[in-house]
């Protein structure tokens, strides 16, 4: 289990390759060991740290002289409408096997054209026990199960076609796919182990009350994203995902109604565009521009790259954005679902659940009912 990033940006994804070293000392001969002849995924659930040890497994292939594996990471998150268009046409039988991949090669973290990776992919071949390792990281950002199942079966024709000097591992939650059959190797990011989370607290000098904590809390910290927030606050006492969340982004300067605002945004970006991606306009319609700029200028929302400025003026208002982290937008979600039940209906919560291959926000939805109810008990309501 990876250690989680002990970076003091807590609750900010890790946006360089140079994250840390220590998780595989022997990467390699790990990948080759349970990649031995099939595709992989690594799973795990929300903020178990899932892209962290895939950028982590990538920069130690890189880094490692004696490696002949050459790591191919793809960020599926990036794919824009255009490319996923493309994924979903027809392809000739006998097509080279980098044609099946060729969609998904703008998610690459570097400029790759097919022919770029067909010569990587022939070099791999003629070094001794060479291999290419496509690396997709987030499938689980895609919206859709049609659309996964999709990049799925694209990345297992490369891999076929390419033979053994080809292998894919794909990063998602703990989610089941109809693609994936036996012949997938599975792979699961356990939570940290209680002494591992001790460790961390006691690193930072913050163990002491880490006894007389909860176990909801105590479990809490187990999840990575989390402990990283508990080392940057210096606090154990989380009490619970949605809280941790709303602390977040009271920490940002949003007040109730704010957040409240926020909430009934996200919930209709999710509604209006099926989308973890969402365009600008009438988010910031609802929230103000300027919360909306506030929520750029920290890197809680991404505007999508195109060329224009990072600015929430009127030449970006149409842009596509997108939260940096799930979690956040689901926890917006939730609080909007929590205080408006007239809109439980099966197709509102099947685009808060099954489309957007998450449960994170039916699970916070419920756990803020829950401690609306305990409040209402405590005043004898």
């Amino acid at each position: 289990t990876c250690q989680p990033c002990r970076s003091r940006q807590a609750f900010r994804r890790p946006t360089s390759l140079n994250a840390g070293r220590r998780c595989w000392p022997t990467a390699a001969h790990m990948v080759r060991r349970t990649l031995r002849v099939a595709p992989g995924g690594n799973h795990g659930a929300a903020g178990s740290g899932k892209s962290t040890c895939m950028r982590r497994l990538a920069n130690i292939l890189v880094q490692d002289e004696y490696s002949n594996i050459v790591p191919i990471f793809l960020q599926l998150r990036e794919l824009n409408a255009e490319m996923l268009l493309r994924a979903g046409e027809a392809i000739a039988e006998d097509a080279e096997p980098e044609q099946y991949i060729e969609p998904l090669l703008g998610a690459s973290i570097v400029p790759l054209s097919p022919a770029d990776l067909k010569k990587l992919g022939d070099h791999a071949m003629d070094l001794r026990s060479g291999m290419i390792l496509v690396m997709a990281d987030g499938l689980n950002e895609l919206y859709g199960e049609d659309l996964t199942n999709l990049i799925l079966k694209r990345l297992t024709s490369y891999v076929t076609r390419r033979g053994l000097s080809a292998r894919v591992l794909v990063s998602d939650r703990i989610t089941p796919r109809d693609v994936i059959n036996q012949q997938w190797q599975q792979m699961r990011l356990e939570q940290l182990a209680p002494q591992v989370v001790f460790q961390q607290l006691q690193g930072y000098g913050i163990d002491a009350t880490y006894t007389q904590l909860s176990e909801n809390d105590k479990r809490l910290l187990q999840t990575p994203y989390f402990l990283a927030y508990a080392l940057d606050h210096n606090t154990t006492t989380l009490v619970s995902a949605a809280e941790a969340l709303k602390s977040f982004f009271e920490e940002l300067g949003f007040d109730v109604d704010t957040l409240d605002l926020l909430a009934h945004a996200a919930f209709t970006a999710y509604q209006d565009h099926h989308s973890y991606k969402f365009k600008t306009g009438r988010f910031t319609g609802i929230v103000g521009e300027k919360v909306f700029q506030k929520l750029i200028d920290e890197g809680v929302v991404e505007l999508m790259p195109d060329g224009s400025e990072k600015r929430a003026d009127d030449a970006s208002r149409e842009r596509e954005v997108r939260f940096d982290h799930p979690l956040k937008h689901d926890y917006l979600v939730a609080r909007y679902l929590a205080q408006h039940t007239t809109e439980w209906t099966p197709a509102t919560l099947d685009v808060v659940s099954f489309e957007s291959n998450s449960f994170d926000a039916l699970a916070m939805t419920l756990e803020l009912l829950r401690r609306v109810n305990n409040a209402l008990r405590q005043q004898g309501h």
